[in-house]
Formats: structure tokens, sequence, C-alpha cells
């Protein structure tokens, strides 16, 4: 059968969560989520959908496809203040693909992406079955996390504003955020923010080369 690749996510340290403040993540999340699927429509073979408690999954046409989609949702998660775990698996479905919903569907890709993110030891997990470029996904995604550890709340906050537009800057935050220009530029400088995006570029380098290999 096709190969598709599979999310199943879930929001980190999530039982650290206030219960007063649950439902109103959970109302925002759908309502960003919804946003999502209109805006990555192209991208989507089965909707994000919020599935149990602070699950989510979705269904993309292919491991790039699924980091366009993961990077989209770690600018939600920032600006919520909460953070993401992925678990991103390319493989096998076993049942057709439901395209209203990510659910009933089965398959070594789905049961992958159950195990990585079960073992809640990763924040960005891959399965690219059948492909050694796996282990270089892992390192530049846990490459991403110790940078994303590092960060303030006020920092990720900074850092989530200047990169949900491609051409926004140091300038563009300070002008948002009412800060002196110089101040969000050496806190910017603290984040490690180009090696952060040089990872996520290598990441999105490497899928291309893989869809690419994959059509020929």
């Amino acid at each position: 059968m096709k190969k598709t690749t599979v999310l199943i996510g879930d929001i980190d340290a999530s039982k650290k969560i206030a219960t007063n403040s649950r439902n109103q993540i959970q109302k925002k999340l759908d309502n960003a989520f919804t946003k999502l699927n209109k805006e990555l429509a192209e991208h989507l073979l089965s909707p994000l959908l919020l599935t149990i408690g602070d699950e989510f999954q979705a269904v993309t046409k292919s491991p790039l496809d699924m980091w366009i989609l993961v990077k989209a949702l770690n600018n939600v998660s920032h600006e919520l203040g909460i953070r993401f775990r992925f678990a991103i698996s390319h493989g096998e479905l076993l049942t057709s693909i439901n395209r209203q919903a990510p659910l009933k569907m089965d398959g070594p890709a789905f049961w992958k992406a159950r195990e990585l993110i079960e073992q809640k030891n990763r924040r960005y997990n891959f399965s690219i079955e059948g492909d050694p470029l796996n282990s270089t996904l892992m390192t530049l995604g846990f490459a991403l996390e110790e940078i994303e550890n590092g960060w303030t709340k006020v920092q990720t906050q900074y850092v989530s504003y200047l990169l949900n537009e491609k051409n926004r800057n140091s300038s563009d935050v300070a002008r948002r955020f009412d800060k002196n220009p110089s101040t969000i530029h050496r806190m910017l400088k603290k984040t490690h923010l180009d090696l952060y995006k040089e990872a996520q570029h290598e990441i999105s380098y490497l899928l291309e080369g893989y869809k690419i290999r994959c059509q020929s």
C-alpha cells in the first residue's frame, strides 16, 4: 500500500497545567487547529484534530508536509505558553484514509507514531521507515529541543512573534512589544535563534530530498 505520514502529538508536561486553565487551552487549540486546517489544506490528507485529553493527530502526504505542519504548530504552542511533543511516522496504512478526521485508521505508520509518543523522552520524534536519514532527523530534533529548553517565557514570546511571519526581524519585535530595539536584539541573540532556524531549515532540506527520491 502507498506510504503516508502520521502525526500523533500531545502537550508536554500537561499535568502541570492548572485545572482551571485546561478548558481554555483546549478551546484555543480547537480554534487554532481549525485555522491551520484551512491554511495548510494542500498538505493534509486527514485534518488536524484534538482527540483525547491533550492529544492530537493528523495525516499528511509526506514527511515534508508534516514538518510544515509541525512548525506551524510550534508557533501556536509558543503563543499559548505551552510546548508540544511530536511523533512523526512515515509508513504504510492498512486501512483507507479517513479524509474527515484522523480516526478509524490503522497500520504500521500509526503503530510507530503511538510507540514514539508513549516513550515520552523527546519532543521531536521521527520514524521514516527504511531510510538512514532518520538518525540525523532525531539529532536535529534534539538540538531544537535543547535550544527551546533554554528560552524564558518572554524569549519564547518574542521568538514566536518573529518566526510567525517570514520577513520579520528584531526591529519588528521591538515595535510590537514596545521595547528598546537594542534590548530586543541582545535578548534574541541569547536564544541562539540563528542556530535554531538553521536546524529547522536542515530538517526541511533533508525531507525535501527524501520526497524527491520517493517521487523519482
